[in-house]
């Protein structure tokens, strides 16, 4: 028995300070993860910049190579050019041998025309041929220096166009060279224009792997906010600063818009931090309703009935705001009947706490009808409020005696 009420005197002692302990399991887990998600970013990091060398390295390779190629496209160029003027000498040195060559070969049946005729009076004629020798001797003697002076510059001719058919086939050797050349040069550009579509393909893939790795570093970033940030108090925060619409009016709402605009709403999270706790408004934005055409206001044909026009705006108003006050209604009515008179145009009618989808469907639906009944022009003064409230509990505590 004595055991026992030791055990349950040890209980109860035991049992007081078990109430404080709390487990500290998720929370190292969370710390883990966090640190896994740091290592991972650096890891990305590092691979980034290493992608961004390599990028760097290659795009100098591929300047350089693209020198190069210049540079041996100006050479071929003018490789080209010498080799057409080379054409062109080849070609009129060509026609001057075809000349030169039919000059020789009308020269040599002229001599063999004339050496057959001599023959052929000798043969006939001896005794005559004798007789013409004696009696013309004098004149065949001073007629022989310029057969000799005919021949000679016939012979000094075909010289001449033996040393320049020689200097022709040291151009067509030169050609083939240069022509050569042109193919290994060619053959070189083929080879550089593989390497530029390599390079290339490995530059497209490196920005393929950099966008990846973009993407896993912002999944990453993202899981880091999400660890910081909770969901409902970044739901709220863009409900009231109006970034997009209430949850409410948006049934195909997500987390996946959340999780893309994570980064902004930190900043802006550190920005409300940094200010003091007080009430701002912000710069109103107005714009203006233009005036509908006569044509399609119904006011356009007589004066109508006050109560008649002032229904519909009033079905409208309470369809867009379900739980609006009698003031708002009083308002509104009393807006209409000073419009429809001209007396209170300078009158503004104002709505205080609006959603974002109520100050649309307010646009889109009342401001219409209201054009439609009145033919009036419009202008319309949204001013974006922005409130601090300081929630208070207290708490009852005994004093331990």
């Amino acid at each position: 028995m004595d055991e026992a009420v030791i055990a349950r005197k040890d209980e109860t002692r035991c049992g007081e300070p078990a109430i404080s302990h709390i487990p500290i399991e998720p929370h190292i887990e969370e710390t883990e993860e966090i640190c896994e998600l740091k290592t991972a970013l650096e890891s990305t990091q590092l691979e980034l910049e290493e992608t961004k060398l390599k990028c760097q390295t290659y795009w100098e390779q591929r300047c350089a190579a693209i020198i190069q190629v210049s540079v041996i496209l100006k050479d071929n160029k003018k490789l080209q050019q010498e080799i057409f003027v080379l054409k062109d000498k080849a070609i009129c040195l060509e026609r001057e041998v075809m000349k030169l060559e039919n000059r020789l070969v009308h020269a040599q049946t002229s001599l063999r025309n004339y050496v057959q005729e001599r023959k052929e009076r000798r043969i006939s004629n001896p005794n005559q041929l004798v007789a013409i020798k004696r009696s013309s001797s004098n004149n065949y003697v001073a007629s022989l220096p310029e057969e000799q002076k005919d021949t000679d510059f016939y012979e000094q001719k075909i010289r001449t166009l033996t040393d320049e058919v020689q200097k022709f086939h040291g151009i067509n050797e030169m050609y083939q060279r240069t022509l050569e050349s042109l193919r290994v040069k060619e053959l070189q550009v083929q080879y550089m224009e593989e390497g530029q579509r390599d390079e290339r393909e490995l530059i497209a893939s490196l920005r393929q792997s950099v966008e990846k790795l973009k993407q896993n570093n912002q999944e990453l970033e993202l899981e880091k906010s999400r660890r910081s940030v909770s969901m409902d108090l970044l739901h709220a925060i863009f409900c009231r600063m109006n970034h997009f619409p209430d949850a409410k009016h948006q049934p195909d709402f997500n987390a996946t818009s959340l999780e893309m605009t994570l980064v902004q709403v930190t900043q802006l999270l550190d920005e409300l931090i940094q200010r003091k706790r007080i009430s701002w408004l912000e710069h109103p934005s107005v714009f203006s309703i233009p005036k509908l055409p006569e044509a399609l206001s119904s006011s356009s044909c007589g004066t109508p009935d006050l109560r008649s026009f002032t229904s519909s705006p009033l079905k409208c108003l309470r369809s867009i705001l379900p739980c609006a006050k009698e003031a708002d209604f009083m308002g509104l009515t009393d807006w209409l009947h000073h419009t429809a008179r001209c007396t209170g145009l300078n009158r503004p009618f104002q709505l205080h706490g609006l959603s974002s989808h109520e100050v649309q469907c307010v646009i889109t639906r009342l401001a219409p009808l209201i054009q439609s009944q009145l033919s009036v022009s419009l202008s319309v003064q949204l001013t974006e409020m922005v409130v601090y409230r300081t929630n208070l509990t207290l708490t009852s505590e005994q004093d331990k005696i």
